[in-house]
């Protein structure tokens, strides 16, 4: 027939869908296999638990007492009013955050 066009073929799978769309359940198989293999799993994650708080207690007390002995040296004022100062706009941020 001439004159009449031709449907769209849809389009091939291109190698970034591809890798978009397989790439989460290849990395959960894998995290899986190594979750799996470990012997010990309870130990490791009591281990694991107790790294992440000692990390964590190790970020707020550096926030929250070397920083600000830091400024109150430094800069001579009292840290916690300039923290209060920025309050409105970290909560601001924290509100209004994407991710």
């Amino acid at each position: 027939m001439v004159g009449v066009p031709l449907p769209n073929p849809p389009p091939p799978l291109s190698t970034p869908w591809t890798t978009c769309r397989v790439s989460p359940i290849g990395i959960g198989s894998v995290i899986c296999a190594k979750i799996l293999s470990v012997p010990q799993l309870s130990m490791v994650m009591s281990q694991l638990a107790l790294f992440i708080v000692t990390a964590v207690t190790g970020v707020f007390f550096y926030q929250f007492t070397v920083l600000q002995l830091i400024y109150l040296v430094v800069v001579r004022r009292n840290p916690f009013k300039f923290w209060w100062a920025m309050f409105q706009s970290w909560m601001t941020g924290f509100a209004t955050a994407s991710t």
